[in-house]
């Protein structure tokens, strides 16, 4: 009977035993893991400590958008391998007798207001029907041309200098602000401009090296390739190259020796696109438009 009585409770001692010993094993495996993130952490850190006095600038100025100045806000860590950015861009004619319901908060979340009124429905009168989306960067109306290019790309110019590839591209739809974005004008130079102008400077400063800057320019429309530097009726066509990989034959590639030389280019290449007026741009680019530039080492 004594053993009979015992046995539950030796039972139940084992038992207890088993629990102890899966406890302290999962707070051995949450210390580890503890320790490994503290460890990622401070890598992390030192990671961003060398990026912050190798790829960015900060002096650079707020572009004159009445923002504050860029020189507080670090670049994306050097593990990302895409940025993504939004823009708002101010109503047009036609959309300025509606009432904007796009807001943007922080230069990380866009919230989109619910643009349906609801005054008679008492049920959900206190019910948010609002709509947030973040991104690693949001810009509003008014930021400048300067600004959208300082948090997007001009932290990229030493990396290519070094030998890393980088793209930038735009997309949206039909008005959304894509040419302006990428080219812009001749008083306010998109961010096609402001990369070549900030990678020639980039290039002046290491007098002890030697660079080669080629560019090509050219259009996609309607699936068809065409040469904006050298317009003509005829396409070209995308092959694969041994040494280059992907490519377009027979596309002019032009040695640039300063940013100057390739403005003209571009305003060149600019008059040579395909251009339809549609009920939301009377002067839209119907085409994709591509600008690659080499950057070789000597």
């Amino acid at each position: 009977q004594r053993l009979t009585k015992r046995q539950p409770n030796t039972s139940t001692t084992d038992s207890n035993m088993s629990s102890t010993n899966q406890d302290k094993s999962l707070l051995d495996e949450l210390a580890d893991d503890e320790q490994a993130r503290q460890q990622k952490a401070q890598q992390m850190e030192e990671v961003n400590a060398e990026d912050d006095g190798e790829e960015y600038d900060e002096d650079d100025d707020d572009g004159g958008d009445g923002k504050s100045s860029d020189s507080h806000v670090p670049p994306p860590m050097r593990q990302d391998n895409i940025w993504v950015g939004v823009r708002v861009r101010p109503m047009a004619m036609g959309e300025r007798a509606s009432r904007n319901v796009i807001r943007v908060m922080d230069e990380k979340m866009v919230i989109m207001l619910d643009k349906r009124k609801a005054a008679n429905d008492f049920l959900r009168a206190k019910r948010s029907r609002e709509k947030r989306y973040a991104f690693d960067v949001a810009f509003d109306e008014t930021c400048s041309q300067e600004h959208v290019y300082n948090r997007t790309t001009k932290f990229l110019i030493k990396g290519v200098t070094n030998g890393y590839n980088a793209t930038v591209f735009a997309y949206g739809a039909t008005g959304a602000g894509k040419t302006y974005t990428m080219l812009g004008t001749v008083e306010n130079p998109g961010i096609m401009v402001l990369t070549l102008r900030d990678l020639f400077r980039e290039i002046a400063t290491r007098g002890d090296q030697t660079f080669k800057v080629t560019l090509s320019y050219l259009e996609v429309y309607n699936e068809n390739i065409r040469d904006l530097l050298t317009p003509s009726e005829n396409t070209l066509e995308l092959r694969e190259d041994p040494v280059k990989g992907m490519s377009v034959a027979g596309i002019t590639e032009l040695v640039a020796t300063s940013a100057d030389e390739v403005m003209q280019l571009l305003r060149m290449g600019n008059r040579n696109r395909t251009t339809e007026p549609t009920a939301a741009n009377q002067t839209s680019s119907r085409s994709h438009a591509v600008l690659q530039i080499l950057v070789e080492q000597g």
